[in-house]
């Protein structure tokens, strides 16, 4: 059972409509159903980067950060980049890219 209305125009495309209904209006990576004021992504269940196509049945339909942590878990969300070629005033900390503030204590802090 779908617990929430959206118009056409708020879903948007035919294959986002078609996986909704198919997917019984929940999300196939946590499972829960989607709300009124979700942020829907399609995603790719191979990532397109490791080999998936781009075709209906290799599609589903997640949470927006339902999405990014599967992303962050299949390996197809890599950085471009080695540690000496990061931007300036970034670091790498567990294949996240975080901005060092120079004027912040909180960056030299141990833990």
């Amino acid at each position: 059972m779908i617990h929430y209305q959206l118009s056409i125009n708020e879903i948007g495309t035919p294959t986002r409509i078609a996986k909704l209904l198919l997917q019984g209006g929940k999300c196939n990576y946590c499972g829960q159903y989607f709300h009124e004021n979700d942020n829907i992504e399609i995603d790719h269940i191979t990532p397109k980067s490791l080999g998936g196509k781009d075709e209906y049945k290799n599609l589903q339909l997640l949470h927006n950060h339902c999405h990014d942590h599967k992303t962050t878990q299949d390996g197809s969300r890599k950085p471009k980049f080695r540690g000496n070629e990061l931007p300036m005033n970034y670091k790498l900390v567990e294949d996240m890219l975080i901005l060092v503030d120079e004027d912040c204590a909180c960056d030299n802090q141990v833990s």
